[in-house]
């Protein structure tokens, strides 16, 4: 469904939206990078100034999904986890994923802008 060759590069945060049962709730912009390598690996740094989240691993696309092998992570629970996260566009110059919680009806749309490709 998507052209697998846009997904590999360097990636710049732009935003992430907060909905509510499909009603918008806040934007929080954060600093975050996302490299996706040719070998199948990535790693994402994100943070503001008392949050921060980074981990490594490996990914796939499978149909929709972004499906992210966590390897190693701040958050040691999620190490050897799988992270699934819907992909709402893939283009040559963006990228914008979905999260969802785990009750569902809280979403967040992560929206990147490719800096660099490899």
């Amino acid at each position: 469904m998507y052209n697998i060759e846009f997904i590999f590069g360097v990636y710049e945060l732009v935003s992430i939206e907060a909905f509510q049962d499909d009603v918008y709730i806040n934007e929080q912009t954060k600093s975050g990078m996302f490299t996706f390598t040719r070998d199948y690996k990535l790693s994402v740094v994100n943070s503001t100034t008392d949050w921060l989240m980074a981990y490594t691993g490996s990914f796939e696309i499978q149909s929709q999904d972004l499906v992210i092998h966590v390897v190693s992570c701040v958050i040691t629970e999620l190490e050897n986890t799988v992270i699934k996260r819907k992909i709402l566009m893939l283009d040559r110059e963006n990228l914008i994923l979905e999260a969802s919680g785990s009750d569902k009806a809280k979403k967040s749309r992560i929206t990147w802008k490719k800096v660099a490709s490899i």
